[in-house]
């Protein structure tokens, strides 16, 4: 009996192991149009972009993606690549929304939740949201009305100031 049960885990563990390979390997073959090794393939385009990344986590602890992404986006700055930057004081891990009216949005995990000129980077309005906003906005139309979402939760990993706010405004 007990040599059944652990055939029977050991396949079910294998089954889920080939799963876990497969999607990894699907996602690795998904995706590898959009991955660039070298940056003069990285293709121009007329947007706007955010970066911002922090040396070290509130704690202390040194942030692990901070040499990459860093050396990266001055890869490409220097490259000409990226048109514009905006230097952030903490690490930005939620992500971007770019309308096609020409404004970039986006927030920090100290509750700032901004708006951007997508052609020069110059912050046109901000929101304090009380909470980290760390998810990525959207956008959504209503009744003829274009508006942007975005939560405000928080983070446990960095120690951002936890909140449980969903936000909408209008574009006008």
């Amino acid at each position: 009996m007990l040599k059944r049960v652990f055939y029977s885990l050991s396949v079910l563990v294998g089954i889920l192991l080939l799963i876990v390979l497969g999607l990894d390997r699907w996602m690795s073959w998904k995706t590898a149009p959009y991955i660039f090794d070298d940056l003069q393939d990285l293709p121009y385009r007329q947007v706007g972009v955010v970066l911002g990344t922090a040396k070290y986590y509130r704690t202390g602890v040194i942030n692990q993606y901070y040499r990459y992404r860093i050396q990266g986006a001055l890869n490409a700055y220097n490259s000409g690549k990226v048109k514009w930057q905006v230097k952030t004081p903490e690490p930005m891990i939620g992500g971007i929304l770019a309308t096609a009216g020409g404004l970039v949005f986006t927030g920090e995990g100290n509750g700032k939740f901004a708006a951007y000129n997508s052609s020069n980077g110059k912050e046109l309005w901000s929101f304090r949201a009380g909470a980290g906003v760390n998810a990525p906005p959207s956008s959504y139309t209503l009744g003829g009305k274009q508006y942007v979402v975005v939560a405000a939760g928080g983070n446990v990993q960095v120690n951002f100031k936890r909140g449980n706010s969903i936000i909408a405004f209008t574009l006008e």
